[in-house]
């Protein structure tokens, strides 16, 4: 499908529905900074859309997730180090996008999960706690502070629950570049 996808936008190239098909593709595959990069370009035409927004908020997530996750395996500190950084700045950007979906889908205990992470990924406590409590309230199970944050795929239900990563995504960040805004 990815091959007919690219065909198709290299003829229509701001064709929204086959950017947004391109944009899941490279979600489902575990390319969240292509995916990332299709959706702030989709959002910038669309900027009330809250499913680019949805989009946009668990790709910057996801990256964060991923570069926590090569941090915590790296051997040489100062490389880690950089991987810290990229996932804090990914964590970072992700919060003020949680926070517009959750204020559109004040239930919507995926975002709830993942702003709560991103809480405690950018060593905010007193927010972890916080969130860590509305999660609690809506039914869901409390995050642990010293767990590992998992990957959240996209669900347009508002009761989707995060790690349904469907097919073994490529998780290597070797050719995910550096955070920019």
């Amino acid at each position: 499908l990815q091959k007919y996808v690219s065909k198709a936008l290299n003829l229509k190239p701001n064709d929204q529905n086959l950017m947004n098909l391109q944009g899941k593709l490279y979600e489902e595959s575990g390319n969240y900074a292509e995916a990332l990069k299709i959706y702030k370009s989709l959002f910038s035409k669309n900027p009330t859309s809250l499913t680019y927004a949805k989009h946009i908020a668990l790709n910057n997530y996801n990256l964060g997730v991923l570069f926590t996750n090569k941090a915590s395996l790296e051997n040489d500190r100062r490389i880690a180090s950089q991987y810290d950084n990229q996932a804090l700045l990914y964590f970072e950007t992700a919060i003020p996008v949680i926070k517009d979906v959750l204020s559109a889908e004040p239930a919507a205990l995926q975002y709830h999960q993942a702003l709560a992470v991103a809480y405690q990924m950018t060593g905010r406590e007193k927010d972890f706690d916080a969130e860590n409590q509305k999660i609690s309230n809506l039914g869901g199970r409390s995050l642990s502070s010293d767990a590992m944050p998992s990957l959240m795929a996209f669900s347009p239900s508002k009761s989707s629950v995060p790690g349904n990563i469907s097919d073994k995504p490529d998780l290597s960040t070797d050719n995910i570049p550096l955070y920019s805004q």
